[in-house]
């Protein structure tokens, strides 16, 4: 009977070494533009089967938060868990600056408590700041989006008004090369543009022009996604679009199954 009794422990205890509740810091894709000294949001989400055994999510106040590129700063943070159940996420909601207009690139998160460290993959995310003298002031933005999905990329808009005297002729649509694994179609009010590099459409004075990008749902390594594209004009200045956030919407039952994924053996 000992013998029995020894032999349930230790397949128990196997069982729960083999079950990992590390964490998962949920995979990111991202090209955002940002203004030059601004600052902006970012979310990251640690996906946890109860988050006990992670010292940072215990003791929140006074961490450390840098990334893997020197002109990446997060000014300040909040941490917000997500409510019922088992299991949780933990989202550090993040104001950050980027120092100077080179862009940059973000892979790894690394959290810093008072006795250690603690480094992540964060998947990718670039980030290119811009003067925001160079954007052409008679474009008004009315509206950006993005078509938030469960799972996967969504689809990304944006609304522009002429508010200049004279017409706004688009001429590119620029979107970052990682993007181009999701075969993005480009639609201005509703026209699907065939080769968004060779553009000639014009926006006269006090009108708008509705930007949309479909993506398809491929197989992907990455939960959640930062898109945001540039729109060339004839006077060869950049629109700037804001970024949206799409992917995984992290609702009790999207978290179920990201633990699925990602936690559970």
């Amino acid at each position: 009977m000992a013998l029995v009794v020894a032999l349930v422990t230790l397949t128990l205890h196997l069982l729960s070494i083999n079950k990992t509740d590390d964490g998962k810091l949920l995979p990111v894709l991202g090209s955002i533009n940002v203004r030059e000294n601004d600052s902006f949001s970012l979310s990251f989400d640690f996906l946890t089967n109860n988050g006990s055994n992670i010292e940072f999510l215990s003791q929140t106040d006074n961490l450390k938060i840098t990334a893997d590129s020197e002109n990446f700063e997060v000014l300040n943070y909040t941490v917000e868990k997500s409510s019922g159940g088992n299991p949780y996420i933990y989202a550090f909601h993040a104001s950050c600056r980027v120092q100077g207009i080179d862009p940059i690139e973000l892979h790894k998160l690394t959290i810093q408590t008072k006795t250690a460290k603690y480094t992540y993959d964060l998947g990718k995310i670039k980030i290119v700041p811009h003067n925001q003298l160079q954007e052409p002031d008679h474009m008004k933005l009315m509206s950006n989006r993005a078509a938030n999905t469960k799972a996967g990329i969504g689809n990304y808009g944006a609304e522009y008004t002429n508010e200049g005297t004279k017409p706004a002729v688009i001429k590119q649509i620029v979107i970052d090369s990682d993007f181009q694994a999701y075969h993005p179609q480009v639609y201005l009010n509703d026209q699907l543009i065939s080769d968004p590099q060779n553009i000639n459409f014009s926006v006269p004075p006090k009108e708008s022009v509705k930007l949309l990008i479909k993506f398809q749902k491929e197989d992907s390594p990455y939960e959640i996604f930062y898109f945001s594209p540039t729109i060339i004009l004839e006077s060869s200045t950049e629109l700037r679009c804001p970024y949206a956030i799409s992917g995984a919407l992290l609702e009790q039952k999207d978290i179920q199954n990201l633990y699925q994924k990602y936690l559970k053996d």
